[in-house]
């Protein structure tokens, strides 16, 4: 499912963490074919930045890769 103009708007603008509206806005201007997301969260970033990617780009032509280190960690780390 491809992202409308008006959520789009959403996203690049009113989005939170606010931090989050750079990555949309870059993803309008740059087109990329190939997303790269180290540190997953919720994964409701990911999809957005998919749908997102997916009005400029057919589906079958974006690749994301998503690295989450959680597991990786150490046991003394904090969750």
């Amino acid at each position: 499912m491809t992202v409308s103009w008006l959520k789009y708007l959403q996203l690049a603008c009113f989005s939170k963490p606010t931090a989050d509206r750079v990555l949309y806005r870059s993803i309008a201007r740059h087109r990329p074919e190939s997303i790269v997301e180290l540190g997953l969260g919720l994964a409701e970033r990911s999809a957005s930045m998919i749908q997102l990617s997916q009005r400029y780009r057919p589906a079958s032509e974006i690749k994301y890769t998503g690295l989450d280190l959680f597991e990786d960690r150490d046991q003394c780390a904090p969750g």
